[in-house]
């Protein structure tokens, strides 16, 4: 039932919609991951680190990106530049 439900997000929604015509290759390995019945977490985060280690990774990040603004850094900062990320 979850396989048959996020592939049906896959097709319906605009987001996916758009990936499929900017990033083909990404949206296909989102479909084949959203077809399987069983969730390997080796094929998605690799074998360097699981969902955690992933998620501590971009928790950083974001620490990282707000803390530059709490301390008066301007809102998009360098970071934001360098992945080609407009200034507010």
């Amino acid at each position: 039932m979850y396989s048959l439900l996020s592939r049906a997000s896959l097709y319906a929604v605009q987001v996916f919609q758009r990936m499929k015509l900017d990033d083909p290759e990404r949206y296909m390995r989102l479909e084949h991951l959203a077809s399987r019945t069983f969730f390997d977490g080796r094929e998605v985060y690799g074998t360097g680190g699981g969902k955690e280690k992933r998620r501590a990774a971009i928790a950083h990040a974001l620490s990282q990106e707000v803390g530059g603004r709490a301390r008066g850094g301007k809102a998009g900062g360098e970071g934001a530049a360098k992945r080609g990320m407009r200034r507010a």
